[in-house]
């Protein structure tokens, strides 16, 4: 039984040639594809475009449902203290009850409104100094700035997630980033953009030891510094010789629109990361979606420290020109643009117009190739990629071979399914499992003689 299906330049099913005389149809389409993929991945450059498609397994939420999520939370945090915040409880109330009333159907859209009052009432310059709502509730500048500060907080929460531990639970996080540095090390790195707020990508390298440069320098104090891309890591080698080997396990990572472990320092002037461990926010959230309760929301923070990771907002392209966000984008650009290159896009909907317009530019690099993997393509996505196609760009679409109700991390075509079973299979991470299995097996072994050791002198 097939489970994939290849769109191509020319419309057909690539996958339907390997299944004409084949026994077993599945290991013929599966064997075909890795195929494929193996020639790709033998390209000089090698990219990845991740977004919230990658994150569903581990409770990462698209932005409709990101939406629900957190203004239930904040109409049930502003309810408990109604009289004080009666207007806010209405004003999200109003918005979660019925989106499309106040003609601003989108969440990214409602977003940059409300930033972009804010942002108006609150320069001293400004000649504005209220706003009339429409949909009849009324904020005033102090209420506003309020609701964008919990705003804020709650997104931060719910993007707050984490991985297990290979040793105990191998995901296609780990199983991703272990392919991707798999490649013919005289290659070009691999390098990760993601749209993703989450830190799932680096919990995964940092599992696995994988080394990986994302902009930041320092150790006491991690500092954006966007010459750091330029680096790279090698063995010592015979250096008198003037031979040199590459580190294999090495990754270069971009995101594109921050991270939850970005903070700002001196009024933004500063951009800062701070792996804070998510495990607070991880509990409080779900304590919250147990039992519905609101207490010490506020004590879950620290004041002194500010997320800067672009809001899920439409004016996304002004914020981007701005710092650290525009080293970012130009080199996601420039990469694009680099001859040999193929770029994996998985867990993206297109729905960002900034990124888009960078993937059509790089439609005229005559020697690029796009893989498009998705469990359940919509019409929108289908059409654009047919332009593309009619272009004339090496533009392929991986999809189920027949649609399905019900999407499962397993299912074909979603991120875990690609980069467990898809994507060729390398033997280092099993092996690498085996060896901290044994690991632990030892250490167990070494302190339950000990422990006995101490009762025999006792």
């Amino acid at each position: 039984m097939r489970r994939y299906k290849l769109s191509g330049p020319n419309e057909n099913d690539i996958l339907e040639l390997a299944n004409t005389e084949a026994v077993d149809a599945e290991d013929a389409e599966l064997t075909r594809l890795q195929a494929l993929l193996s020639q790709w991945l033998r390209m000089e450059n090698v990219s990845v475009l991740m977004a919230a498609g990658c994150s569903v397994a581990h409770k990462g939420l698209l932005l409709a449902k990101l939406e629900e999520s957190v203004l239930s939370f904040l109409k049930d945090y502003y309810k408990k203290n109604d009289e004080k915040q009666a207007n806010l409880h209405a004003f999200v109330d109003k918005r979660l009850a019925s989106p499309k009333e106040t003609g601003i159907s989108s969440f990214e859209a409602w977003l940059s409104y409300l930033s972009n009052a804010a942002f108006l009432t609150s320069q001293k310059e400004s000649p504005i100094s209220d706003f009339k709502w429409k949909d009849g509730v009324q904020l005033n500048p102090k209420e506003l700035n309020t609701l964008l500060n919990d705003l804020r907080r709650a997104i931060y929460v719910w993007c707050s997630l984490q991985l297990p531990n290979p040793r105990d639970e191998t995901t296609g996080h780990h199983a991703f980033v272990a392919k991707l540095i798999s490649r013919d090390p005289s290659l070009g790195r691999a390098k990760v953009f993601t749209l993703n707020y989450d830190t799932l990508i680096e919990q995964a390298l940092d599992h696995l030891g994988i080394h990986y440069v994302d902009g930041f320098v320092g150790q006491a104090e991690r500092r954006f510094e966007p010459s750091c891309y330029g680096l790279d890591m090698y063995y010592p080698g015979e250096v008198s010789e003037g031979r040199v080997r590459r580190y294999d396990k090495f990754i270069q990572l971009y995101k594109l629109h921050g991270s939850i472990h970005w903070w700002e320092r001196n009024g933004g002037k500063d951009v800062l990361a701070s792996h804070l461990s998510l495990s607070p926010f991880v509990e409080w959230r779900a304590e919250y979606q147990k039992s519905k309760t609101i207490n010490n929301f506020e004590s879950i923070f620290r004041e002194e420290l500010g997320p800067v990771g672009i809001l899920p907002t439409s004016n996304k392209y002004i914020q981007t020109l701005d710092l650290p966000y525009a080293h970012i984008f130009r080199a996601f650009h420039q990469t694009l643009q680099q001859p040999q290159t193929f770029l994996i896009v998985v867990g993206y909907g297109f729905g960002d117009e900034h990124v888009n317009r960078i993937i059509e530019d790089a439609l005229i690099n005559p020697s690029f190739v796009m893989l498009v993997v998705d469990p359940r393509p919509n019409e929108n996505m289908i059409k654009r990629l047919k332009e593309y196609q009619q272009m004339g760009a090496r533009v392929y679409l991986l999809s189920p071979y027949s649609e399905s109700k019900e999407i499962s991390p397993d299912s074909p075509a979603t991120f875990d399914d690609f980069a467990r079973i898809v994507l060729p299979n390398v033997s280092w991470l099993n092996d690498w499992i085996k060896l901290k299995k044994m690991e632990q097996i030892l250490k167990r072994s070494l302190n339950t003689n000990t422990l006995e050791k101490d009762d025999n002198d006792e």
